[in-house]
């Protein structure tokens, strides 16, 4: 499977990527705290139709850093 987008990012201490997984149409969470070696999963969400991949990335990124909350976060990507 291949991957054509990707962003990372750190937050309270914790390296964060977001993959997208172009064969689903998902993205994937991961993450590593600064005490580990090795990346861990976190969870995965699927684009919505109306939206980009990359905006789709964008609200994990936002959701991580506190800057919509769990509610607004599921409502924009339903599980």
């Amino acid at each position: 499977m291949t991957t054509r987008y990707a962003i990372e990012f750190e937050h309270a201490d914790t390296r964060f990527q977001v993959i997208e997984l172009p064969a689903t149409n998902r993205i994937q969470l991961w993450f590593k705290p600064a005490s580990e070696t090795v990346w861990q999963i976190g969870h995965g969400k699927d684009v919505p139709a109306h939206m980009t991949v990359q905006g789709a990335m964008q609200l994990v990124r936002m959701f991580i850093r506190g800057d919509i909350n769990h509610d607004e976060y599921n409502a924009a990507l339903p599980r």
